[in-house]
């Protein structure tokens, strides 16, 4: 049965939301089964199975490179500045949370109870966090010499994209945006691959943006396909397709645990941009659709960023009362205590998350009216979604297909994040 649709119309398209939402549920999974879960409690092979999850990331940068490039390719037929809108909404939604905590971990903290164990672990230099270079020094030193901000090592690949990306799309026709995608995936993908083989640094092949790329290029080509190629929804047969032997194929580099040579990072965005486009072309009773557009699934989406950002820096902050040891200790299985411990980090992140939204995101998103938005042209519909926000709005594309409505953005942009 065909079971493809139109793009809606509507303001929001919620399965994005919950594609977001299935990217932090297995980032966070991971996250505390990784430390409590691991091989000597559940054995090799169950262990490894936990380690799908951080591939969350990669779902993370996918859906960042199509709603940005999405973004910047709409915003070139429009009036207005192109570079300041861009980046003063972008920044809006980035900037407060990160350097808040930044503050309080590196600054308040600090001043108030000392040199805390929380910024002990963080061997390398903090001024990279504040710049957002931190998995730069990471590749050089080839080290996680961040401690519990670690992580925070693919919102600083993110924002690099983010501060070179409009440019190159600002300066190239679509078609050619394309073919740079293309050829830019092939060659730094085999060029990681080949850096992973020769045994040059087992941290920054996993770190060094260039070698990340994978996901935002995969992202960026969606996003491009779908405004040039009118048929595109058409085939959303080969999307699924496309996702089931990418899957297969992830499936097979899991005996290999770390040894893959990183072409897993290549697979897994494989997977995340066929699921996407799969999400887009299907109507509301496809699988994908169940899968993605349901309450639990959208509401994750809406605080996954303060999610990615409070879950690692939790393990140390929390270990005096929450911990798998004293969880094992109480309920005397070490299976059911590191169980129990993922159930209540998880549960906690969430709830501390939706705390940072109310309290303090969303009274910084409410700044984003003082640049106003530009009239949008006339022209065709499809969903402008950014990677860390709640929103997911209506941008115009040049696609013949769809019925025409003035453009509303109320997006503000972040991932992993």
């Amino acid at each position: 049965m065909n079971e493809s649709a139109p793009i809606p119309t509507e303001s929001r398209i919620s399965a994005l939301d919950g594609f977001r939402g299935l990217a932090i549920l297995m980032v966070t999974v991971y996250r505390f089964a990784e430390v409590s879960l691991t091989s000597d409690v559940v054995g090799n092979l169950p262990s490894k199975l936990f380690f799908l999850g951080a591939s969350g990331v990669d779902f993370f940068f996918v859906l960042s490179g199509f709603l940005i490039t999405g973004i910047l390719l709409d915003a070139k037929g429009r009036s207005g500045s192109y570079f300041g809108r861009f980046y003063y909404r972008r920044s809006l939604r980035i900037f407060p949370l990160y350097f808040a905590m930044l503050f309080v971990f590196f600054v308040a903290l600090p001043l108030s109870f000392g040199d805390t164990e929380i910024i002990r672990q963080v061997r390398g230099n903090p001024i990279h966090l504040w710049m957002y270079t931190m998995n730069l020094q990471m590749a050089w030193l080839n080290d996680f010499c961040y401690g519990p901000f670690n992580h925070f090592w693919s919102l600083a690949v993110e924002e690099q994209y983010y501060l070179v990306w409009p440019v190159i799309v600002f300066g190239m026709k679509s078609q050619a945006l394309l073919r740079l995608c293309t050829m830019s995936l092939v060659i730094l993908a085999m060029a990681r691959i080949g850096f992973s083989f020769a045994e040059l640094g087992s941290v920054a092949e996993k770190v060094f943006t260039l070698f990340r790329l994978d996901g935002l290029l995969l992202g960026s080509v969606a996003a491009i396909m779908i405004r040039e190629m009118p048929t595109w929804q058409r085939h959303i047969t080969t999307y699924r397709w496309t996702g089931a032997i990418m899957l297969l194929l992830f499936a097979a580099t899991l005996p290999l645990g770390s040894n893959d040579y990183t072409i897993r990072f290549t697979i897994v965005s494989g997977v995340a941009v066929a699921l996407l486009l799969a999400t887009l072309a299907s109507g509301p009773t496809s699988w994908e659709k169940r899968l993605l557009d349901n309450p639990p699934m959208r509401s994750l989406g809406k605080y996954s960023y303060a999610m990615y950002m409070f879950q690692l820096p939790m393990i140390p902050l929390f270990s005096p009362w929450v911990s798998p040891d004293l969880l094992t200790q109480q309920i005397g299985s070490p299976i059911l205590g590191g169980v129990v411990y993922v159930a209540l980090m998880f549960f906690m992140t969430y709830a501390f998350a939706i705390v940072s939204w109310y309290g303090f995101e969303m009274w910084c998103l409410k700044l984003r009216h003082l640049w106003a938005s530009p009239t949008a042209t006339t022209a065709t519909n499809l969903t402008d979604h950014s990677l860390d926000t709640t929103s997911v709005v209506t941008s115009t594309v040049s696609a013949p297909k769809f019925s025409s409505r003035t453009r509303r953005e109320e997006d503000v942009v972040t991932h992993t994040e």
